[in-house]
């Protein structure tokens, strides 16, 4: 006969909302997402001061299309030379900070080393990109026109709100993985911001890793390998924002965002928590 006796995790959270959080503090003391060393109590952020510290946001001179940081003065709104021969299926790519140091690690360690209680601090991170101006422009960036002076595709008043779309991985992938750190990711921005979530992609060919491979040999070893998921004669949401981990030659946003256009979509923009 099954115990009706609440257990001591069911009692525990049956506690006022302060005192919860203090018991689960001192089971679980809180550590910093890189170097994991311990944080105070109640913590004050997700890294610890020593990595807070060389935490390396991207400048404001970035590509307006890849977020790839470049030095000097430079004009707002620019395109980098990797960009302007590039047509891609995605209006921009926005990342807040620097794959690189603590934040380099602690993604790792949620993404290899299977610690999902990183989705918090990573998706935290990825929060930063939501005050991204090119966010609240009523058409596409302005590289998008053919005229610098031409007018907006749509007004403001008609954009509606933007539907959170995780990057899928194929369920080989996903059964070595045991998650999908993309959808991880998604939710639980959606939880911090608002924002519905929504799984309207699968991934239908199973490819070799990218890491190692050129940004030519990513769009061969990715094309056609995502499709829109069926809704049932639901139509696609117009304003998407592809959400990812890393962005690094944007040839998974770039094929993600086809079929996405394919199927109906107006506007892609994808949001990650570094750029590579």
């Amino acid at each position: 006969m099954k115990s009706v006796v609440p257990s001591f995790a069911h009692r525990l959270m049956a506690w006022p909302r302060p005192l919860f959080r203090s018991a689960l503090d001192l089971l679980y003391p809180p550590r910093c997402a890189a170097c994991v060393v311990r944080l105070p109590s109640p913590a004050a952020a997700d890294f610890c001061p020593a990595c807070e510290a060389i935490l390396e946001p991207v400048a404001a001179s970035a590509c307006q299309i890849c977020s790839e940081p470049f030095p000097g003065l430079l004009p707002h709104g620019f395109t980098c030379p990797n960009c302007a021969d590039q047509t891609f299926a995605f209006d921009c790519a926005i990342s807040s900070w620097h794959s690189s140091g603590p934040l380099r690690e602690a993604i790792h360690r949620f993404k290899y080393g299977r610690h999902l209680h990183l989705r918090l601090p990573l998706a935290r991170k990825l929060f930063d990109t939501l005050s991204d101006p090119r966010l609240t422009q009523p058409g596409p960036p302005a590289h998008h026109m053919e005229e610098p002076d031409a007018p907006p595709a749509e007004s403001p008043e008609t954009i509606p709100d933007w539907i959170l779309v995780p990057v899928p991985l194929h369920p080989r992938r996903l059964r070595e993985r045991r998650f999908n750190q993309s959808a991880e990711l998604a939710r639980t921005l959606s939880k911090l911001s608002g924002l519905p979530c929504q799984d309207l992609l699968r991934r239908t060919r199973y490819t070799t890793a990218q890491a190692a491979l050129s940004r030519k040999e990513r769009l061969k070893n990715l094309a056609g390998a995502f499709l829109p998921v069926a809704r049932k004669g639901a139509p696609i949401p117009s304003h998407i924002l592809l959400i990812d981990d890393v962005f690094t030659t944007g040839s998974t946003a770039h094929e993600c965002a086809t079929a996405l256009k394919k199927a109906g979509a107006r506007r892609i923009i994808v949001l990650t928590v570094a750029r590579g």
